[in-house]
């Protein structure tokens, strides 16, 4: 027994448990067991040193048994966890370093690992199937992303460590923090190594699809090297040839974006977007556009003259014309205020135009028409004043016209227009006394036809004149 104690004595593994809380008899057991310094305690796994811990536990020959506490197993658990860590990260471990007050730093580690184990991996979605060349920086940057929160075999560090730009990390690299620290200094090499790499080159296969990607990744086929493939995207894509490229046609996205209005599949948040996107890529490249130059690029490329005075208010304004995000922000609400201003002023013309079209006096007489030419069609008998004939809106040939229909009517059609809209306003008002004559109805059509056709834009004109023609007592409803 004495020979054994002395074959142990100094042991620096034996004497790291000790100052975890074993007795010395314990702690020997495990130099018995084959686990004689800190290279071997690496070895194992965490389901294997629990067993081993209780195999010293067991009463072997009739005793009590050795007794290992409770805190001092977890500390043990916790040194254990810190030799794969150092390991895997490439950063030296020696027992004699470790002492109590380092098991509670490494359970706390330790924990953390466990639960980021246990949590969801499936929070970031995978990139899309890679399609344009176009496209690489922003799917190279989600590829990162996704990677980042998978957790690969070597000692759980994020598959993102094989896409890492340098192979060995230096002593002299600082990282932001623990998670990080894994990404840049665990090592490419091992089994585990392995594993993952073939990992990452499955997952880079399935997202090149059959498109512009599976050139660069098919030699790397047979070796399933993930990594290697990774960096021959990145030779091709981020070399000078393509972002010579990538800048032409940054710039030209800029050229051709147009703005004439609302249009299908194209709205003002779409031409915002080319804009932006284009400033992103020619800044990742090295060349910034100036502030000045994206508020003029952008106000140059927007053709629709509603927003002409918009654009003076830019001009005229130090803030707007130096602060391109201001002055999309300004731009942008103040295309929402005139298209709801639009809508606004069109339902009221509808309205106006409905108005006219209603119920006329008893002094009409019964349904004046039951033609077919262009103003009306065949009904039924008008009931009193003209506005109950059946058969529907085009029987009443009072109602409201388009600048279309209107301008298609004959002068004699136009006539009759007007005398039902007369009789429509019966009743006996001073406007009504002595109807129009023909005269007044010829100068009215005559004036009509020289006037130039008025449009469904020319909000203005339209409101402009039904108020004036209603409150001279003549409405003209022919728009």
């Amino acid at each position: 027994m004495a020979d054994a104690a002395q074959l142990w004595e100094g042991n620096a593994l034996k004497d790291a448990f000790v100052r975890l809380g074993l007795t010395d008899v314990a702690a020997r057991e495990f130099m018995e067991n084959g686990v004689t310094d800190v290279h071997q305690l690496r070895s194992l796994s965490t389901e294997a040193l629990a067993r081993l811990i209780k195999l010293i536990q067991r009463d072997r020959d009739g005793g009590a048994g050795l007794i290992i506490p409770f805190m001092s197993q977890e500390y043990i658990q916790a040194m254990l966890f810190w030799t794969h860590r150092k390991h895997s990260l490439g950063l030296p471990y020696d027992a004699v370093t470790f002492n109590r007050p380092d098991t509670i730093y490494w359970m706390e580690k330790r924990r953390e690992q466990e639960e980021a184990d246990e949590a969801a991996e499936d929070l970031i979605k995978a990139p899309e199937i890679f399609k344009k060349d176009t496209d690489w920086h922003v799917w190279s940057e989600n590829m990162l992303t996704y990677t980042r929160s998978k957790q690969g075999k070597n000692n759980a560090a994020p598959l993102a460590y094989i896409l890492r730009e340098h192979n060995i990390p230096t002593p002299d690299m600082v990282f932001p923090n623990d998670f990080d620290e894994k990404i840049g200094r665990t090592m490419l090499a091992g089994p585990q190594y392995a594993a993952d790499n073939a990992t990452v080159y499955d997952l880079l296969k399935s997202l090149a699809g059959n498109g512009p990607l599976l050139p660069f990744i098919g030699p790397h086929e047979p070796t399933r090297n993930g990594r290697a493939a990774w960096k021959a995207l990145k030779a091709y894509y981020e070399g000078d040839s393509m972002n010579s490229r990538m800048k032409n046609a940054a710039y030209n996205n800029l050229l051709k974006a147009n703005y004439q209005g609302p249009r299908r599949n194209f709205e003002f948040s779409t031409y915002v977007t080319i804009h932006q996107k284009a400033h992103e890529e020619l800044s990742r490249f090295g060349e910034p556009v100036a502030e000045m130059k994206k508020v003029r690029d952008f106000l140059d490329g927007i053709t629709d003259p509603k927003c002409d005075s918009i654009k003076l208010t830019v001009m005229a304004s130090p803030i707007y014309r130096t602060d391109f995000n201001e002055m999309v922000n300004y731009v942008t609400g103040a295309i929402d205020l005139l298209s709801k201003s639009k809508t606004s002023s069109t339902r009221q013309i509808a309205e106006i135009s409905t108005n006219d079209t209603g119920r006329g006096g008893r002094s009409g007489g019964r349904g004046f028409y039951r033609g077919g030419s262009r103003i009306g069609y065949r009904g039924g008998r008008g009931g009193r004043g003209g506005g109950r004939g059946g058969g529907g809106r085009h029987n009443n040939v009072a109602r409201s016209y388009s600048p279309q229909e209107w301008q298609a009517l004959s002068a004699e059609e136009r006539a009759r227009v007007f005398q039902a809209r007369e009789r429509n306003r019966g009743g006996g008002g001073r406007y009504h006394q002595g109807g129009r004559n023909s005269q007044n109805i010829s100068s009215i059509i005559s004036h009509e036809q020289e006037e130039p056709l008025v449009t469904n834009d020319d909000v203005s004109a339209i409101t402009s004149r039904t108020t004036a023609e209603t409150t001279a007592g003549r409405t003209v409803d022919n728009c």
